[in-house]
């Protein structure tokens, strides 16, 4: 049989759907499920997986069910032969490599891939002995190995046809498969050596290279039940065999609601690896819980007990315990490499000898928590296996666990380096009465050292696991809240909403969730600022929203426009834009709304989805056997709204795949809403950012006496995220917090990594964008009866604040040819006018400071009421170059009288300049930058300016692009005695827009071109 690398396997639990009844305080708790994100998704999609492999196999043809290429026999002399005349031979084969685009592609069904093989164990004596291990039970590492075989088969023959039985010369096919990535697999149930066992799977997803294969272990046979062991999951990628790059794959066909939600989870399964994978520790550093938990471990285990007894606890380093081997060809796959299965047997033998060594006594396989393959293994070459114990627990049902690191290398036998080709991670215990006296604790010895600090990591990804494992296994052995019974199966054959009515247990009062009722919107004044709200009452505690539901300007726009879209029969909606700026709250308006007028509602909300209807509300976990409940004519066109928070990565699956007109509240990171558009084709909406009184009234829900324009201040100097407005103004320390968060952000960030932002911010690290950037629609909102009304939005993105854009701007020390590289190279981009006048600030502050050259001053002249320019010129030369200096409006004004540094003010809301300079004790220089023909001079900002530089003549500089015009109000006479006015023009070597003007202009260092208009 074919031998691939490794599966991917997980476990398997039984679905439930309940009814949500509004609870009472004391219930609350115990309705909700504490599990973490990672327990209910990995039990979600092994119980939907287990469910629905067995209703395609049910319709697969049994005439292939045990047909599975096979690997052509050829002697290891063979393939030293071959492959010392193909030798070097590579480039010259690359050439007659067909182009992908020529490379025919057969669509498949899915269960043309299926395959199982029976292992006769219950009947087979003589096959039970060759299983058996020393405590007479079967040999877990064997049977692993198996399964990685037969899923290597299986997706051979989704390639290959369901009818091939031999796998031939791969130079021939012209393909090769390896595997990608493998996760965790538990023991569902334990193996009973009298029962035969099935191994069996299918591809149940494809890629442009990929392939999600699932592969199943069951116990069969002596007149019981069917009963599932293993459920593993785990992907492949296709190789072209001459170039070794990525080659296409076979498409799937989707036939039936049980495929689409087969492939809908695979899809699921393939997205959520990416993600976990972008928070292991090895990216992101352990949280200041975990810290802790190892320094207090640390205290109280290891500190000062180096000479000590070790009856109690054992040094991590001194639990290593490693082999070598030779690796024969004997043991070899069809690429002429070891055999994945192979190594994983060898690892799990080694850890499993470590485990008992440890514990001192026998041990009971629970889970293998990860693998990961960074290469393969060469045939001949020298393998070390090094195992060691990372982590110790114990609970109520097993008072011994232990966590064991397998790590294979392979040595170079010349240099004596070795190279790590893979990492296991595997999980025993020992039963109750039959457990050894104590448990020992295991402990990293110091994590003040660099070898050190890994063995602290290894302990906390070991902590992660076991507490992960432990999760899993409780929340399995778990009993349902609906007493015995199987309500999802009920549900899913009556396929309708009146199933769910006659789920209800006990009436509970429509009128308590709004429904039928008027929507009391209440109008209410706050200072400067007027608002509109809803008091939610029993519903409340439902969404876990404020009692008081703040109606944001902007809501019954889109709620009238997703109508239309509705109206118009497309299939829903993507609703994205910044975090903090109402979307997930704009799904509880659309909500009320639809109580209202009593018509069903579906929320998927925080991991559950919810069905309102006039007996109440019926909630269930969210997972892919939504899409057998939603796959109904019944549900064509129901509303259902989804809100992606910050701890969802990606869509259910149930809810893309089905009839239903969705909502999609999202973030303007494309992972989290491209599905819905790709494969829905979904109208995207673009949701503005909040209005100063729209933020005013949604800080003062908790805090009543905050003065409007404090709010839009902070607003102006962090950006309209309300969650960072309301949390500087909860915490005493909050505007502190934003800062570390900012200055975090812009850490080791450049220019080229700002521009790559801006242009794909669903690429950036979540942190940075959400501090830095902001999104808008590029375009004012079209109204009814313009075309773009039922289409999708344009959205723009750019630097949050004019604040923050300073704090780049001096964080970044940026040279004026960078500046000018990142404005020309965002000139084709629908940025708003303000960012563009960032830009040019930024610009200017550096021309200034640099002040390489005296500039050419223009003087302005009061005519009418109107500054006007006029004809004098005068030349000002700065001096030496200046140091920039970003202070806070707080800052003293004796502290901004040097002379060596330019001044910037730090807030975002600065009036009348943009920054001033200090010659001398004669001369002082206020500047404002614009790229508009006109300007406001405030009486209070002219105060201000007149204050910081405190000095016998003051001049005030307009710095604007050369060839704009410029004119502006004249300020009083006070003002005209105390300042001469000026206009500097700076040469920017680009267009820079002014109303109703276009200018293109030549830059000299490059041969950039741009054409911009507003």
């Amino acid at each position: 049989m074919f031998r691939p690398a490794l599966p991917r396997v997980a476990c398997h639990r039984s679905g439930h759907l309940f009814r949500f009844i509004h609870p009472s305080p004391s219930t609350t708790n115990t309705h909700v499920s504490k599990l973490s994100e990672a327990v209910r998704e990995e039990n979600k999609d092994v119980a939907t997986m287990d469910a629905l492999l067995k209703a395609v196999r049910e319709r697969s043809d049994p005439t292939y069910h045990n047909v599975v290429p096979m690997r052509s026999p050829i002697l290891w002399s063979e393939a030293l032969l071959s492959a010392g005349t193909n030798g070097g031979g590579t480039r010259s084969s690359e050439a007659a490599a067909p182009p992908t685009s020529e490379i025919p592609l057969t669509p498949r069904n899915m269960g043309d891939s299926y395959s199982e093989v029976i292992l006769p164990f219950g009947s087979s004596s003589e096959l039970l002995e060759k299983y058996t291990n020393a405590s007479g039970g079967i040999r877990t590492g064997k049977l692993m190995e198996h399964l990685d075989s037969l899923a290597g088969s299986i997706a051979y023959k989704h390639m290959l046809g369901p009818t091939v039985q031999s796998l031939g010369r791969l130079e021939e096919r012209g393909f090769y498969i390896v595997t990608a990535s493998v996760d965790r697999l538990d023991m569902l149930a334990p193996l009973n050596p009298s029962r035969d066992l099935r191994l069996s799977g299918q591809v149940i997803y494809t890629g442009r290279s990929s392939m999600e294969v699932a592969v199943k272990m069951e116990a069969i046979g002596k007149d019981l039940p069917d009963e599932t062991v293993l459920v593993g999951r785990f992907s492949m990628v296709c190789r072209n065999a001459i170039t070794n790059k990525a080659r296409e794959v076979n498409p799937l066909i989707i036939s039936t609601s049980q495929e689409r939600g087969l492939y809908a989870l695979g899809e699921h399964m393939k997205q959520r690896r990416q993600s976990l994978a972008q928070r292991s520790l090895s990216k992101v550093p352990p949280s200041s819980a975990e810290a802790a938990d190892l320094h207090s471990f640390y205290l109280q285990h290891g500190q000062g007990r180096e000479g000590e007894d070790t009856k109690d606890h054992a040094w991590m380093g001194d639990t290593i315990l490693e082999k070598c081997l030779l690796m024969f060809p004997q043991e070899r796959n069809v690429h002429q490499k070891i055999f994945g299965g192979y190594l994983m047997r060898l690892a799990y033998e080694l850890g499993f000898t470590n485990a008992s060594m440890f514990t001192r006594g026998h041990v009971r396989f629970l889970s293998s928590d990860s693998i990961s393959f960074a290469q393969p293994v060469p045939i001949g070459s020298i393998l070390r296996l090094r195992s060691q114990i990372l982590y110790t627990s114990s609970s109520s049902e097993y008072p011994i666990i232990v966590h064991v690191g397998v790590k294979a290398n392979v040595v170079d036998v010349k240099t004596g380096t070795e190279q790590t080709t893979n990492d296991f991670r595997f999980t025993w215990c020992q039963e109750k009465g039959k457990a050894s006296p104590a448990l020992r604790q295991v402990v990293p010895k110091t994590y003040k050292g660099t070898l050190s600090r890994m063995e602290a990591m290894l302990w906390l990804e070991g902590k992660r696991a076991l507490e992960l494992g432990a999760e899993i296994r409780g929340s399995r052995t778990g009993t349902s809240t609906v007493a015995n019974t199987t309500v999802t199966e009920r549900l899913l054959c009556h396929h309708d909403l009146g199933a769910i009515d006659a789920l209800r247990p006990r009436p509970l009062d429509p009128s308590a969730l709004q429904w039928g009722k008027s929507l009391d919107v209440v109008d209410q004044r706050l200072g400067d600022s007027s608002f509109r709200y809803v008091d939610l009452g029993v519903i409340m505690p439902i969404l876990l929203h404020n009692e008081r539901f703040i109606i944001l300007s902007q809501y019954e726009y889109f709620f009238q426009r997703i109508m239309a879209i509705k109206e118009a029969h497309r299939p829903g909606v993507a609703l994205v834009g910044s975090p903090g700026i109402g979307k997930s709250s704009f799904l509880i308006f659309m909500l009320l709304k639809h109580l209202v007028n009593q018509e069903h509602v579906v929320l998927a909300l925080r991991s559950k989805v919810y069905v309102f209807n006039s007996n109440g509300v019926f909630a269930t976990r969210s997972g892919t056997d939504l899409a057998y409940l939603f796959d109904s004519p019944t549900y064509k066109d129901v509303l259902a709204l989804v809100d992606s928070d910050e701890k969802v990565s990606e869509p259910d699956p149930g809810l893309v795949h089905s009839g239903l007109f969705a909502v999609h509240a999202t973030s303007p990171q494309q992972a989290r809403y491209k599905i819905w558009v790709n494969q829905r084709r979904d109208v995207t909406l673009v949701m503005d950012p909040l209005t100063i009184d729209d933020m005013h009234a949604l800080v003062s829900l908790e805090n009543p006496d905050c003065l409007r324009e404090d709010v839009e201040a902070a607003t102006l100097m962090y950006g309209s995220n309300s969650r960072t407005i309301a949390d500087i103004f909860q915490d005493p320390n909050g505007d502190l917090l934003q800062e570390m968060k900012i200055a975090q952000s812009l850490d080791s960030l450049s220019l080229s990594q700002l521009e790559e932002l801006i242009r794909k911010p669903h690429d950036g690290d979540k942190q940075t964008t959400h501090v830095l950037l902001q999104s808008a629609s590029s375009n004012p909102p079209p109204q009814k009866g313009d075309r773009r009304y039922l289409a999708t939005d344009t959205m723009a993105h750019s630097i949050a604040s004019r604040y923050i854009w300073k704090r780049l701007y001096k964080f970044l020390g940026s040279s004026l040819q960078e500046i000018r590289r990142l404005f020309v190279s965002l000139a084709g981009m629908t940025l708003s006018s303000a960012m563009r006048g960032w830009l040019f600030e930024a610009w200017c502050h550096d021309r200034l400071c640099q002040a390489e050259a005296p500039f050419t001053l223009t003087e302005m002249v009061k005519i009418s009421s109107r500054l006007l320019r006029w004809h004098s010129t005068c030349q000002l030369p700065l001096g030496p170059k200046k140091e920039f200096e970003l202070y806070p409006s707080s800052t003293k004004f004796a502290s901004t009288k040097d002379g060596d540094k330019y001044y910037v003010p730090q807030e975002g809301n600065d009036p009348t300049f943009d920054s001033f300079i200090r010659i001398s004790d004669q001369l002082g220089i206020g500047f404002q930058m614009t790229i508009y023909p006109d300007h406001t001079l405030k009486v209070k900002g002219l105060e201000l300016l007149s204050k910081r530089i405190d000095t016998e003549e003051r001049m005030f500089v307009f710095v604007i692009p050369t060839g704009h015009t410029f004119e502006c109000e004249a300020p009083s006479t006070r003002w005209m005695n105390k300042f001469k006015f000026y206009i500097l023009e700076v040469d920017f070597g680009h267009p820079v827009l002014q109303k109703g003007v276009s200018l293109r202009l030549e830059t000299p260092s490059d041969d950039w071109e741009a054409d911009m208009s507003e």
